[in-house]
């Protein structure tokens, strides 16, 4: 489904998963859905659409928002390399 781009634009929410879980997603998850993105991404590229991806657009504001609390790292006394937060932005999709 993730793999064909128009069936994606097409339903325009398969991509929009709510923000009430999104938020609660561990660097696991994110990285699932960074890889039905960057399926639906490909798909996009290779059939060389023209304009404006509505769903991919709104798919890139969702993985910045999973590191919008690196911000907590700044001055922390635990050790920052295991946080939930700086393994979220790990997980981002790799280009």
């Amino acid at each position: 489904m993730f793999g064909n781009y128009q069936l994606v634009e097409g339903i325009g929410t398969s991509l929009d998963p709510d923000y009430r879980d999104r938020r609660d997603w561990t660097a696991e998850q994110w990285k699932a859905y960074c890889r039905v993105v960057l399926m639906a991404f490909d798909s996009y590229v290779r059939a060389g659409q023209p304009g404006h991806s509505y769903a991919l657009y709104r798919s890139k504001g969702y993985i910045e928002e999973a590191a919008s609390d690196l911000y907590k790292l700044d001055g922390a006394t635990a050790n920052p390399w295991n946080s939930e937060a700086l393994q979220r932005l790990q997980s981002r999709c790799p280009l």
